[in-house]
């Protein structure tokens, strides 16, 4: 798998991705079915002529990235893995709804602990996306500290909080790595502090957490509709994108 175009020469396509809805774009693409739900999450398979695409979406956070990338290397054998679905913009000149590819990774593990990631091996894709720096951090942390530590960086800036992980696992297996990710929320909108209430120790969403919040900060659902709004527009995005690369014209 040399040369240009990377992910249209692969026959065999490991996607793994964090949330349901991030994905809502990607699976409705005609020929999905579910192969399977159960510990390891949610799994999805797309065939198209000879390629075959297959999609894990498994929860949020460095546990869940590092072992839904292991599962599908062990399980499909795919050639490349693409981490898929949202993440945050640090720098202003990133929209909503922008489609980005990393080609450089950081990892944030705490104030003044910025390390890099793996480093970006092989071209970038033919059809280029925007470049971006994705800085992939343990837990949901304000912006302001992520850019506090990011003082230099080859491009625009995004945080998320798988990218770094799964790309460990890819590189050590000897897979081919792409991370495309559509921005969900501009710089000047950090939805941390919010989703820190939501969610508990494993990174899950807890409905019960979520009502309790609105409920003691009304003011907090504005700020939630906002974000599903966005993530509507960006979850859209990413399916079109995504299915330009792999499937052009």
């Amino acid at each position: 798998m040399d040369g240009k175009d990377p992910l249209l020469r692969a026959r065999e396509i490991g996607l793994v991705a964090a949330l349901l809805r991030e994905c809502r774009g990607i699976l409705s693409w005609s020929g999905w079915k579910e192969l399977k739900s159960g510990r390891e999450g949610r799994v999805f398979e797309l065939r198209h002529g000879e390629k075959r695409i297959t999609l894990l979406v498994a929860g949020m956070g460095a546990k869940r990235a590092k072992s839904s990338a292991k599962f599908l290397v062990e399980e499909f054998c795919p050639e490349v893995l693409v981490c898929v679905g949202f993440c945050g913009a640090l720098d202003p000149s990133l929209r909503v709804g922008e489609v980005v590819e990393a080609r450089e990774l950081f990892i944030w593990r705490g104030p003044g602990r910025l390390d890099p990631g793996p480093r970006i091996v092989g071209p970038a894709l033919h059809r280029p996306l925007k470049a971006a720096t994705m800085v992939s951090c343990l837990e949901f942390v304000a912006k302001r500290k992520v850019s506090e530590d990011l003082q230099v960086s080859s491009f625009p800036g995004t945080v998320d909080l798988e990218s770094s992980f799964v790309a460990e696992v890819a590189y050590r297996e000897g897979k081919g790595f792409f991370a495309i990710k559509a921005v969900s929320d501009e710089a000047e909108l950090d939805p941390s502090t919010r989703v820190n209430h939501w969610v508990d120790s494993e990174l899950r969403i807890r409905p019960s957490r979520v009502l309790l919040s609105l409920l003691k900060r009304p003011s907090w659902l504005a700020d939630a509709w906002r974000l599903f709004l966005r993530s509507k527009i960006a979850s859209v995005n990413l399916g079109e994108s995504l299915r330009d690369l792999l499937f052009p014209g």
